[in-house]
């Protein structure tokens, strides 16, 4: 896979391509030395096919971008800082909406907010008054339920307790287990190493090293 960065105020893919092969993890820090954690499995297009730095009509996860931009959108889970949730809905109609969207079983949105260690009675509350460590936990239930290939994960561990993170890790463990690929972004190196099998680290868009 060629991974693009961004570095020295340019833009995706200036100067930059990084190979990862199946079965990798690489760390991505904030600020100017950058790596990257990525989980990378095959996802039906050949080794590394996850991430290309092809204009659009490349086939990424096995699918056509430009042709099946659907199923391209659908294969992908994304978590950023923000929680992407409903703020009206309860906890649990966050997930189930994803679900239905996603078109899986309601019942898989029950075992999706079970996984996150979700309480049961925060389920009925609405997403704006829950804590930052509760939206987390139901933003990662909203991204596990969508069952994605590709997960981009920024700052995954934020906001969350010490039991919160070993969730996330045991999370990210279990999706690239199942075959899924994991990218995320994490000031948490400890953690981050833990669960990585390769660290590319990058300068001003420059890999500067590149160590298992």
């Amino acid at each position: 896979a060629d991974l693009d960065g961004r570095g020295g105020g340019g833009e995706p893919g200036d100067g930059l391509s990084v190979g990862i092969g199946d079965n990798e993890a690489v760390r991505r820090d904030r600020g100017d030395m950058i790596g990257v954690d990525v989980i990378e499995h095959d996802l039906g297009a050949g080794p590394g096919s996850a991430s290309s730095a092809g204009p659009g009509s490349e086939p990424r996860g096995g699918v056509n971008q430009r042709a099946q931009r659907r199923a391209v959108r659908a294969s992908i889970g994304y978590l950023a800082h923000s929680t992407g949730l409903y703020d009206d809905l309860t906890a649990a109609d966050n997930v189930r909406f994803w679900a239905q969207a996603c078109r899986v079983p309601a019942s898989d949105a029950e075992a999706a907010m079970d996984r996150v260690e979700l309480a049961q009675r925060l389920r009925s509350v609405p997403v704006k008054r829950l804590s930052t460590g509760q939206r987390r936990r139901v933003s990662l239930a909203a991204t596990i339920v969508r069952r994605p290939r590709l997960w981009l994960l920024d700052e995954p561990h934020a906001g969350l307790d010490t039991a919160g993170r070993d969730l996330v890790d045991g999370l990210i463990v279990a999706a690239s287990e199942a075959g899924a690929t994991v990218m995320f972004a994490s000031h948490d190196l400890d953690r981050a190493v833990a669960v990585s099998t390769r660290i590319v680290s990058l300068s001003g868009g420059t890999v500067v090293a590149d160590a298992a």
